[in-house]
């Protein structure tokens, strides 16, 4: 058939009848995945200068009461290296940002004797209740003798808002006891956030006291960390941390599962407790760990503690 006018509007018409839309990979094929990594993108920035903020320009003071306590004996082993591996309900007393991770309720109680000395023994106890998006936590801290006491009731809020990103506030009240001098109570808060950039790499941002509340008695700083799977069952951590009044310290720590029940750890912390070694045991939902940590001065101290749940 030659051609003719006819037969070319004929053709044209019926393929604008059968033409589909085409549409440029990458540019409108999901428009909101792509408004979502761009949202993503913005919150992981924000989030890190915020955390690096909150670790490097807090200004100096003498030391205080209710400094940054390291809680629980899986942190202890690794030379209190955590804050980019702690998640769930290790996340009350290390990340607040990092209590969505998990899912249910879990239970985590800790006992430590400084240097061997029981007129210094810390106890701390702390529950999580997440669905797995959102997270509510309670804790609790004791640390002192009969003379000089320190108590720390918290309450945290944790929100995971994209599957990588959770960010986390604790409201946390304070008493200390003096003999001879009364009690007195304040109130202050702490920041957290967690960023999982990978299923290998996590990174965590922490801050307390973050409010400046009564920063000449009240201790106030922050922390950076990262937590690196190097190879199957093998995971690194680095941790910065930043307290008013002292220099930056840097630690680190290594976990080792050889089987899948058993975990072996070794750290060193950034302060005088140099060498940290330590061990735990792991049975469906219950995790018992212990840990050494040697100061080279006062000896060792000793931590022990249970977790329950996810």
């Amino acid at each position: 058939m030659g051609f003719t006018p006819e037969n070319a509007t004929g053709r044209i018409g019926i393929a604008l009848r059968e033409r589909r839309p085409r549409v440029a990979a990458g540019r409108g094929a999901r428009p909101g995945h792509a408004a979502r990594c761009r949202l993503l993108r913005v919150w992981i920035g924000l989030a890190a200068c915020c955390g690096l903020l909150c670790i490097f320009a807090i200004a100096s003071q003498a030391d205080a009461a209710f400094e940054f306590r390291a809680v629980g004996a899986r942190p202890g082993g690794m030379g209190d290296t955590f804050a980019g591996c702690a998640e769930g309900v290790d996340g009350v007393f290390w990340n607040a940002g990092a209590v969505a991770w998990g899912k249910g309720v879990s239970i985590t109680g800790g006992y430590e004797r400084p240097f061997g000395m029981a007129v210094l023994d810390a106890h701390a106890i702390g529950a999580v209740a997440s669905t797995g998006r959102a997270a509510v936590g309670l804790s609790y801290l004791e640390y002192g003798f009969s003379l000089y006491r320190e108590r720390t009731g918290g309450l945290t809020i944790g929100l995971r808002v994209v599957p990588r990103l959770g960010l986390g506030a604790r409201i946390r009240r304070m008493q200390l006891s003096v003999a001879g001098a009364g009690r007195r109570a304040w109130t202050a808060f702490d920041l957290g956030v967690r960023i999982v950039l990978s299923p290998r790499i996590a990174l965590g941002f922490a801050a307390w006291n973050a409010g400046g509340q009564s920063v000449d008695v009240l201790g106030q700083g922050g922390m950076a960390g990262v937590a690196f799977e190097a190879v199957r069952n093998v995971a690194l951590l680095v941790d910065v941390r930043k307290e008013a009044g002292r220099s930056t310290g840097v630690s680190a720590g290594v976990e080792y599962r050889p089987a899948r029940r058993v975990v072996l750890r070794m750290g060193a912390g950034g302060g005088a407790e140099r060498l940290c070694v330590g061990a735990g045991a792991l049975h469906r939902g219950l995790r018992i760990d212990y840990a050494a940590l040697h100061h080279t001065v006062l000896g060792l101290t000793h931590r022990v503690s249970l977790t329950i749940g996810r």
